[in-house]
């Protein structure tokens, strides 16, 4: 009877731990390619990402709809985006120059990217994702971030250097470029290509906005010596106002004079006002 009782109490903790281990184990919920995120009424969002792959057991899937496991893909998010612009006072410098050049500049990027498994449990803390169409969005938010920094970058590399080219626009080193980017937003590029791209002649903006400048500076000097003489027929009309003012007081107490004046007589002849 002893030996039975024994065999029981054995095989019911056995019974009891296989149970705990079952509904503590998350692991098997996660298929390959994605990853899950546990929050429990108990402990809130779980720091540690639930990989395929990986054993991952947890004491609060033990509690009956204490916990909720959101399933988010790893594939990546492939996006199109197009930068496109002009140079500063484009449209002006280009006046300039007889050929009117075009200082527009566009880039055209291809960008594959995807969340980190800990990228993805930030996502869930910072934003509430719910989905894989809200990682999407986010990941959208970031390749747009990415591809206007690297138009930057591009557009520097065409000022410093004369004669930049699309082909070595091509060959840029975007991934290292966008390293610290990457490691920010916690997603791995899985690739980034400009596909075409139009970049303007700098050393033809360069003398389009000198020639601008050397422009302005001669109308300025016209306006100063226009302004000048401006001024000058200002104040000889007000001089002139002035003089006509004493002349009206003049009239007013010395009557005669008007007599004077009626017959012929110059105002120069007065006395000089």
């Amino acid at each position: 009877m002893k030996t039975f009782s024994r065999i029981f109490i054995f095989v019911f903790i056995l019974a009891l731990a296989g149970t705990v281990f079952y509904f503590g184990w998350v692991q098997y919920r996660v298929r390959p390619d994605t990853c899950g995120v546990l929050i429990s009424k108990t402990g809130g969002i779980r720091e540690k990402p639930i990989k395929p792959g990986v054993f991952s057991w947890a004491w609060e899937a033990l509690l009956p709809t204490n916990t909720e496991i959101r399933i988010f893909s790893l594939s990546p998010y492939t996006v199109s985006k197009l930068i496109e612009g002009e140079l500063p006072s484009a449209k002006i410098y280009s006046m300039q120059i007889k050929q009117d050049p075009d200082f527009s500049y566009s880039f055209n990027f291809k960008i594959s990217l995807r969340f980190l498994p800990d990228g993805v449990v930030s996502a869930v803390k910072s934003n509430n994702a719910m989905s894989d169409g809200d990682l999407s969005a986010m990941l959208d938010s970031i390749a747009s971030e990415m591809a206007e920094t690297a138009a930057r970058a591009l557009m520097e590399a065409a000022e410093k250097k004369e004669g930049f080219t699309s082909l070595e626009a091509g060959n840029f080193d975007f991934k290292g470029m966008l390293e610290d980017l990457a490691l920010k937003n916690q997603v791995e590029i899985s690739a980034f290509v400009l596909e075409n791209s139009k970049i303007p002649d700098m050393n033809m903006y360069s003398l389009a906005r000198e020639s601008f400048y050397e422009y302005r500076k001669s109308v300025d000097k016209e306006l100063v010596l226009s302004a000048k003489k401006e001024a000058e027929e200002i104040s000889k009309d007000d001089r002139n106002i002035r003089r006509l003012e004493r002349l009206g007081e003049l009239f007013r107490k010395y009557p005669e004079l008007l007599d004077i004046v009626k017959n012929g007589a110059s105002l120069e002849s007065l006395p000089q006002l």
